[in-house]
């Protein structure tokens, strides 16, 4: 496995541990260690279903860490939980953090292990540098986009948002939830109808949401 900054991070507390006998241990497992390989992957998975952004919009923030780095964390607890998550390209594909992916090879990673699973994309751009990566992200993969919930923290209006409504226009076989934060520009106003119209006709999802906001 490839390093990366994500998973080289550790909890900023470690958990006290008592001192135990290592004889009891070995003869009496802990009951979560008697969990089959499928109860495990549906607790990881589970660990997924909430993917509203921390509060700060910083991944390792006291008051909100992101799904992507509890993945990660859990992943290093013992051998048998890190094959179970790296097995779950489901699990991967709902990691897609904009907030969080801030390196070219970690980005890379987390969708080759997500292999052909439907995606979760997620976050802020909150950096210019995330630009091309969200934009190769549409381009590449709009079909294979189950939940779409991004906010685009840049104040600057230009080109790159006209190839976003490109891709938005094409087919969303699998789409069920789509919401897009913008910072309020006047020259936005020209996209909020053809959001409108263009998106919820051409896919599967309950109803677009487009907001802006004054921050």
């Amino acid at each position: 496995e490839p390093a990366s900054d994500i998973e080289s991070t550790t909890p900023t507390q470690a958990c006290p541990v008592a001192p135990i006998s290592l004889v009891t241990a070995r003869a009496k497992p802990s009951p979560i260690s008697m969990l089959s390989n499928d109860i495990l992957w549906l607790m990881f998975m589970q660990n997924t279903e909430d993917y509203s952004t921390p509060a700060t919009d910083q991944p390792y923030s006291p008051r909100g860490v992101s799904n992507l780095v509890t993945a990660v964390w859990t992943s290093q607890v013992c051998k048998r939980w890190r094959t179970v998550i790296l097995r779950a390209s489901s699990l991967w594909g709902r990691l897609v953090d904009l907030s969080t992916l801030r390196s070219d090879s970690w980005r890379r990673e987390v969708l080759l292990r997500s292999k052909q699973s439907r995606l979760w994309v997620t976050g802020s751009i909150q950096i210019d540098a995330t630009q091309p990566f969200f934009v190769w992200l549409l381009h590449h993969h709009w079909a294979r986009i189950q939940v779409f919930d991004v906010q685009d923290r840049l104040r600057t209006f230009d080109t790159r948002v006209l190839g976003w409504w490109a891709v938005f226009n094409r087919p969303a076989p699998v789409l069920e939830v789509f919401k897009l934060d913008v910072y309020r520009n006047p020259n936005y106003a020209w996209a909020r109808s053809s959001f409108l119209v263009c998106v919820p006709s051409r896919s599967q999802a309950s109803g677009g949401v487009i907001t802006f906001s004054g921050f």
